[in-house]
């Protein structure tokens, strides 16, 4: 708001003041002949106001009166403009006026320019929120503002089999959204996301997908949808599924949508499928789900996280700081990493081939990307340190030289109440470099259920085994953790080793995971659109990716057997030698693969594999890999493909 005396010079003169308006940086108010004007650099902040004219006498120089980041600059009149002029001159009072205005206006200016910081911090304030509460209502209304889906009555109905009879090419693609039904084959060649995406809704609901990509929902591509409507479609009855009192009776099933591709209900475990897994930041509502025990619903007001750190001498019990959820969120910086996780199991369905392992049956997609939110743990440590009285003045030295691990646990807990844990060495727990946090935000919104939710740890560049959910206790200490997934699961053995002769104890848990990659589109054992013949040539895209903070230097592809490669543009390129040994994240890639004609009518195979900043590479088989538990298959990654026949046109 404007000071008193600032809005008494306002009203005094409205016509001085036009409107106020952003940006705020600068104004400058000039005189320039009879005519003087307020005015900003842009826009306009003063309309044109008028003085009294000179009676025909010349004012000497250009008066002037600026501000700009609280400059001043004040020459009224030019020096040959002299007091013994100025008292003769019979229109004295003119120019006596134009010195009053100038002195009013300055002292105005001193005013305004604080007023009207204040002033712009207060709209910036309140636009940001308008903002955001028009956004909400955007997302909550837009939907139901568009119009497409709606039942038309001169149009033939088909029922929920019917339209799943149709999902290839041959069959002709359908979908529907709301009441409408959609033959949308000819359109596919032409969806901006690529074909293999559009075709994940074939013979089903595209409301799903459209409530992923919040760009579908305006009424541009709504009509675009309308022009493929063939009819209404009569929906069946759901059998409603009651869920039975037990450990898994409270799950968050409002939030999985069903383009998830299940591997268990109970515990619930679901990757997101291939072709989706092409923009850099995956959708929460895609982002791949390992649960090992029931999710736990955990009231915010409720959390709590313990802290314990052990004593160096074993002659007590650990000392103990416990956090709010408020006082994680106040007390430490925010910090904010962008990161991959990766199921150590990601392409166990290869290894089944060579030989059935135990574990769940993920192809390629328990691997995502995110921007993580929270604090950093060696803040919360620091702070814990201090709290149970440790006066060494370099804390993260102390830890470091007095322990060797940080154990994590979470609150998820199965019957007999053992719960998950798990632990990661203490040098990558206090190294600021190492960007650990405790999260509780994913790509901007609060972690969802089954992400976590309140809080969980985040540790770039490891194994997604040691990334616990439902964080409630933290554990600084001289051993690992003794859980059950530290000790006797995720760990690597060679292909002789078998459940009748493994010693999980001699191997270490897996923490950095090796150089892996796989190719999104086009989808494996799919048939290639006729048009690809006429181009010449087949866009494949993938993801590569490295643990342990290695970047994705190069990605190899080939379509004849790796007899000769192509180099494949990287879309995520490291920027920086730095970022080459500190990369979080994987790297997308495509390339566009030669296509002759010779291959039409044939099945193709589609090779890709990559190497990371140390020059490590992939293996070429998963033969040699094979392990008991299915884990860190990163072998070449292959599928094959139809191509389809040459169409004979006529002339």
């Amino acid at each position: 708001m404007l000071s008193p005396l600032s809005s008494a010079l306002l009203r005094s003169n409205s016509r001085i003041v036009g409107r106020l308006t952003r940006p705020c940086q600068s104004s400058s108010f000039s005189l320039s002949g009879p005519a003087p004007s307020f005015s900003t650099s842009t826009p306009k902040l003063f309309s044109s106001f008028p003085l009294p004219q000179a009676n025909n006498r010349e004012l000497v120089g250009q008066p002037s009166f600026t501000t700009t980041n609280h400059h001043i600059s004040f020459p009224l009149f030019s020096s040959n403009f002299s007091r013994s002029s100025h008292q003769s001159s019979p229109n004295s009072w003119d120019s006596f006026y134009l010195a009053f205005l100038g002195a009013s206006a300055l002292l105005f200016f001193l005013l305004f320019e604080k007023d009207q910081e204040a002033l712009c911090d207060d709209t910036e304030r309140s636009e940001d929120k308008l903002e955001d509460e028009e956004e909400d209502r955007e997302e909550d209304n837009c939907e139901d503002e568009i119009q497409v889906g709606k039942n038309r009555p001169e149009l033939p109905t088909f029922t929920e089999k019917d339209i799943e009879q149709h999902k290839t090419l041959q069959d002709r693609v359908w979908v529907y959204y709301k009441d409408g039904v959609y033959d949308i084959t000819d359109f596919l060649e032409s969806h901006p996301g690529g074909m293999s995406k559009i075709l994940l809704a074939a013979g089903g609901d595209l409301e799903t997908y459209w409530r992923m990509y919040a760009q579908h929902l305006t009424q541009e591509v709504a009509d675009i949808l309308e022009v493929y409507r063939i009819g209404n479609i009569k929906r069946e009855k759901k059998v409603i599924e009651v869920t039975t009192p037990g450990p898994y009776s409270d799950e968050p099933w409002e939030d999985r949508p069903p383009i998830l591709k299940v591997n268990t209900r109970n515990p619930f475990n679901a990757e997101a499928p291939l072709a989706t897994l092409t923009d850099f930041i995956t959708p929460n509502e895609i982002f791949f789900i390992r649960n090992h025990l029931p999710v736990p619903r955990i009231k915010p007001e409720e959390y709590r996280l313990d802290v314990f750190i052990e004593d160096p001498t074993g002659q007590s019990s650990p000392s103990k700081v416990t956090f709010t959820l408020d006082e994680l969120k106040s007390k430490f910086p925010e910090h904010t990493v962008v990161a991959t996780l990766q199921c150590a199991g990601n392409r166990r369905s290869e290894q089944n081939r060579i030989k059935k392992v135990r574990g769940l049956e993920w192809t390629g997609g328990a691997i995502s990307n995110a921007e993580w939110k929270g604090v950093m743990l060696i803040d919360v440590l620091r702070e814990t340190a201090k709290k149970i009285g440790v006066t060494d003045p370099h804390i993260e030295e102390w830890i470091e030289k007095n322990f060797e691990h940080v154990q994590f646990e979470g609150a998820d807990k199965d019957p007999a109440l053992a719960t998950y844990g798990a632990s990661i060495p203490i040098d990558r727990a206090v190294e600021r470099r190492s960007e650990v946090i405790l999260a509780f935000e994913m790509n901007g919104k609060p972690l969802p259920r089954d992400h976590g939710y309140p809080v969980r740890v985040v540790v770039p560049g490891v194994v997604g085994a040691r990334n616990v959910k439902w964080l409630n206790k933290i554990v600084v200490s001289k051993h690992e953790s003794d859980s059950h997934w530290q000790q006797k699961d995720y760990k690597g053995f060679n292909s002789s080793i078998d459940w009748d002769n493994v010693n999980f104890k001699v191997m270490p848990a897996i923490q950095d995971l090796p150089v892996c990659s796989a190719i999104c589109e086009p989808s494996n054992q799919s048939t290639l659109p006729p048009s690809v013949l006429d181009q010449g040539e087949l866009v494949v895209k993938g993801y590569a990716y490295a643990g342990g903070g290695q970047a994705i230097i190069r990605v190899d592809v080939s379509i004849d057997g790796g007899e000769t490669w192509l180099d494949a543009e990287l879309l995520q390129p490291a920027k920086s030698f730095k970022e080459l040994k500190r990369r979080w994240t994987w790297t997308q890639w495509q390339v566009a693969v030669p296509l002759p004609k010779e291959s039409a009518g044939k099945k193709i195979e589609i090779i890709c594999k990559a190497i990371d900043s140390t020059y490590n590479n992939q293996p070429e088989n998963v033969g040699p890999i094979w392990n008991l538990r299915g884990v860190l298959n990163n072998s070449w990654h292959k599928i094959q493909v139809n191509v389809p026949e040459i169409e004979q046109r006529k002339d």
